[in-house]
């Protein structure tokens, strides 16, 4: 029941909702506030995008059907940037083609739910995701537990062998960025042909010798993210 809905303890839960349809967020807005949390809404994907951004929401719910960013957009713009990167995101769609549902959790979506659906069933997934990010303590044990682990096996192995492993080859460093060594083009969408716009770029390379750079754009439709890859002036739809 809903009653029975419950946020984990410590700061209070901002939760970013994002939902075309007015009466929806007002469902939203009103048994999350009566929960104890902060709600932001937002009417398209654009608006979502810059409220994530800006105001550091505990946790986001989406639908995929967005004017301007759509849900799949939104949901892999979120990922690639620094501030929201680790921020839980809920898929709450109408949607029900397996392909588009896939697509949804290839952009970055910790859980996709189809409507309709009980309302508790998305509060209880709700409190399920921001218990799983409020516990760093445990996440931090279980990298320790995987860490250690790790160290075990390069030690005995070390002690049958009496030689030590080749280490992995190093990747040349690599890091994102709005003002990369080469310019981001002007591209125009390949489906609706309005003009891209430029996002950030990740450069990298397998060394300093053979340098790389993607740029990623988002379409101002509904289109979703692409990448351009420089070095073989290649645009492809970002997954």
């Amino acid at each position: 029941m809903v009653s029975d809905f419950a946020i984990p303890r410590g700061p209070t839960p901002r939760i970013l909702v994002a939902d075309p349809d007015g009466d929806i967020r007002a469902r939203y807005r009103d048994t999350l506030h009566a929960a104890g949390c902060d709600v932001l809404e937002a009417r398209d994907g654009r608006d979502a995008l810059a409220k994530a951004l800006s105001r550091a929401p505990s946790l986001i719910v989406t639908e995929t059907l967005l004017p301007f960013i759509d849900g799949y957009a939104l949901c892999a713009l979120l990922r690639h940037d620094s501030v929201t990167r680790t921020v839980p995101i809920l898929v709450v769609t109408t949607e029900t083609r397996p392909a588009e549902l896939a697509r949804a959790r290839a952009a970055g979506a910790d859980m996709v739910i189809v409507k309709p659906v009980a309302q508790e069933v998305i509060l209880n997934e709700i409190r399920r995701l921001l218990v799983k990010s409020s516990d760093p303590r445990g996440r931090s044990q279980t990298v320790r537990r995987k860490v250690a682990a790790k160290l075990k096996k390069a030690a005995d192995l070390i002690e049958r062998t009496g030689t030590r492993p080749h280490p992995p080859a190093k990747r040349h460093e690599r890091y994102a960025t709005t003002t990369p060594p080469q310019p981001p083009p002007q591209l125009i969408c390949p489906s609706c042909r309005l003009p891209l716009k430029y996002v950030q770029s990740h450069i990298g390379g397998v060394n300093s010798r053979h340098p790389e750079q993607y740029d990623d754009f988002t379409c101002p439709g509904s289109c979703g993210a692409f990448q351009y890859r420089q070095r073989t002036r290649k645009l492809r739809k970002a997954t």
